[in-house]
């Protein structure tokens, strides 16, 4: 992930590797409820987007764990029309989040970033 141009310039090895964490939650939530529509947040989005660009793999991965692809549709709530309908599921997929793994989905990345904000905080005091 590292090496990928797809990955914004601000994110840290560290916020990489807590993205990639919190996509193979969403990817084992997507496979344990696959009757629901789910939503990921920014970062996951951008990990599954990197995990597509390797085909090979993300074939694999999804017929393992799956059974089937996750299907993507990145354009999906770019139309004001369909905004609604993706707050629901994002709301929805919240819960299923916190259902699962204790913890609010929107909590856990502020609280990750809160994290990485305090490392590189310290980092910078002691220049390195």
């Amino acid at each position: 992930a590292v090496r990928s141009e797809n990955i914004p310039e601000d994110w840290t090895e560290e916020k990489i590797d807590d993205a990639i964490q919190r996509y193979e939650k969403f990817f084992l939530l997507a496979a344990k409820h696959p009757e629901k529509s789910i939503a990921p947040t920014r970062d996951i989005d951008e990990i599954w987007h990197l995990h597509m660009l390797s085909p090979v793999a993300y074939y694999r991965d999804c017929i393992s764990i799956m059974g089937k692809i996750l299907d993507h549709d990145g354009g999906f709530g770019a139309v004001p029309e369909e905004l609604s309908q993706l707050e629901e599921t994002f709301v929805n997929t919240s819960k299923l989040w916190e259902e699962e793994y204790g913890l609010n989905i929107i909590k856990q990345l502020l609280l990750t970033l809160e994290k990485i904000t305090q490392t590189q905080k310290l980092l910078k005091e002691k220049n390195l």
